[in-house]
C-alpha cells in the first residue's frame, strides 16, 4: 500500500519513469520537489559521549534508525541548542546506514579539556553529506545536558536523538 501510494504521488507531482521494487521507488526524471520528497528522512536514535580527563578525548558514537538505506549524513556538535542555532564546535565522522536504514559513527575527539557542558552543546545530523541545500537540512536534533559537567573526571552523557522538523 505504501509503495502504491508513493507511486501515485510521485506520478502527481509530474515525475516521468518510475519503478517501485518492493518499498524502494526509483525514478528516471525527478524534477527538485519531488527529490525532496525522497530524500526527506525522520531518524530517531541515541548519541553516547564519554569524556576522559586523564586523556582529554571526547568518544561520540551515535546510532539512528530511520535513515534511507545506504546513506551518509554529516554530522555535529553544535553550540546552542536544537531551538536555537549555532556553530560548529566540533565535526564528527558521517553517520553511515546500512541496508536498513540503520546508521552508526564514532568519533574521537581530541584536547577536549573541560569536558561536557551542563547545556549549550546540540548534537545535529544532517540529510546527506552538505553537497546541496537539501543535504544541508537537519534531520535528526538532541540537546546534550550533564549533570555531571562541574566534575574533572570521567563523564557520560546519552543523548536521546529526535526526527526534525525542518
Amino acid at each position: 500500500i505504501c509503495s502504491a501510494f508513493f507511486l501515485a504521488l510521485l506520478t502527481a507531482c509530474g515525475s516521468s519513469s518510475q519503478a517501485v521494487t518492493g518499498d524502494t521507488i526509483t525514478s528516471n526524471n525527478v524534477n527538485t520537489r519531488n527529490a525532496e520528497i525522497l530524500l526527506k528522512h525522520s531518524p530517531v536514535g541515541t548519541t553516547e559521549l564519554t569524556w576522559d580527563a586523564n586523556s582529554s578525548t571526547l568518544n561520540v558514537k551515535i546510532a539512528l534508525t530511520g535513515l534511507t538505506p545506504n546513506s551518509s549524513h554529516a554530522a555535529h556538535i553544535h553550540a546552542g541548542t536544537c531551538t536555537v542555532d549555532g556553530a560548529v564546535i566540533y565535526p564528527l565522522k558521517p553517520v553511515v546506514a546500512n541496508a536498513r536504514g540503520d546508521g552508526t559513527s564514532e568519533t574521537i575527539i581530541s584536547n577536549v579539556r573541560d569536558g561536557i557542558p551542563a547545556q549549550g552543546w546540540y548534537i545535529n545530523v544532517h540529510n546527506g553529506l552538505l553537497t546541496s541545500s537539501i543535504e544541508h537540512r537537519p534531520i535528526s536534533c538532541g540537546n546534550v545536558t550533564s549533570s555531571d559537567a562541574s566534575s574533572k573526571k570521567e563523564q557520560s552523557v546519552r543523548v536521546v536523538m529526535t526526527g526534525t522538523t525542518a
